[in-house]
């Protein structure tokens, strides 16, 4: 009969088991997953037996594995600041992650289409606009967008032209 559940994970730094926080059932939730519990080995003690013979069982190992958050972690730009309507190429990277998917925008909130679906974006804007980029990453489990990276790109608005006077005599 089985009288409760502990999972643990294996502590590298002291070569011991430890006990999971909420892992007291048969089935562990892992909160707030970061890269550093990627391969962790988890297993879980199982108390039960009978009153006379009380004893604590063990599960096989199990690996865990983290595919990396995918992050932008720069855009480039062949420039800053432009006249209205010069051409600017933006290219984001990542080094978090392979074969990312990439989403441009021009609103903080991400939302109608995305411009791109590529890391380069060539833009051509008339005034000074905002652009955010977010990264995707690929495989069995998939990665939300991360907080997107921004850049500006500042228009000069052309001066008019001056005013002439042309008197005679």
């Amino acid at each position: 009969m089985i009288t409760g559940y502990q999972w643990q994970y294996f502590n590298t730094t002291d070569s011991t088991w430890t006990n999971a926080p909420s892992g007291t059932t048969n089935t562990l939730n892992i909160a707030a997953v970061t890269n550093a519990m990627n391969n962790r080995w988890y297993r879980a003690k199982i108390s039960g037996g009978n009153a006379s013979c009380p004893q604590d069982m063990y599960s096989n190992e199990v690996k865990l594995t983290v595919n990396p958050r995918a992050i932008a972690s720069d855009i480039t730009s062949t420039g800053a600041t432009v006249c209205p309507g010069v051409a600017v190429n933006l290219t984001a990277s990542t080094a978090t992650i392979t074969s990312p998917s990439f989403k441009w925008y021009t609103n903080a909130a991400l939302t109608g289409s995305p411009l791109s679906l590529t890391n380069q974006l060539s833009v051509s804007p008339t005034v000074t606009t905002s652009y955010w980029v977010t990264v995707q990453g690929t495989g069995k489990c998939e990665n939300a967008p991360n907080t997107a990276k921004q850049v500006t790109i500042t228009v000069n608005p052309l001066q008019p032209p001056p005013v002439l006077t042309i008197t005679s005599n």
